[in-house]
């Protein structure tokens, strides 16, 4: 779960392949996602983030990948294959962005007990 700068909560529903958007009150606002492996779609997402500029990074952890969206939901990117390489993910799961600079922000990815860090220039 993830709170954005607008007080809205993104839920990552894991069992549904989906998020789920609420109000700070609770009322629903929007989801996107859908089981599949596509650009968009996704397969059990687990950690959530939000980062300054107002992407939301998403741990896809059955496609072992990061997507990342706007906060309506729109696919912007994605990173991350499955195997044991430098920077391969294998079932990715909690999410942390720390802001390191206006235009530079570090992604943290738990994977087991593992940590990718991967830095993201914003745009």
């Amino acid at each position: 779960m993830a709170v954005g700068d607008d007080g809205n909560v993104y839920v990552s529903d894991r069992d549904n392949n989906r998020i789920q958007v609420f109000d700070s009150q609770g009322k629903f606002l929007r989801k996107w996602g859908g089981f599949g492996s596509g650009d968009g779609e996704l397969r059990w997402p687990q950690g959530i983030a939000i980062s300054n500029d107002g992407n939301v990074y998403v741990s896809d952890r059955g496609n072992d990948r990061i997507q990342v969206f706007d906060l309506q939901g729109g696919f912007i990117r994605k990173w991350g294959a499955t195997g044991n390489g430098d920077g391969d993910l294998r079932f990715p799961q909690g999410m942390a962005i720390s802001a390191m600079a206006t235009s530079t922000c570090q992604i943290k990815v738990t994977i087991g007990f593992r940590f990718l860090v991967h830095w993201v220039n914003s745009f």
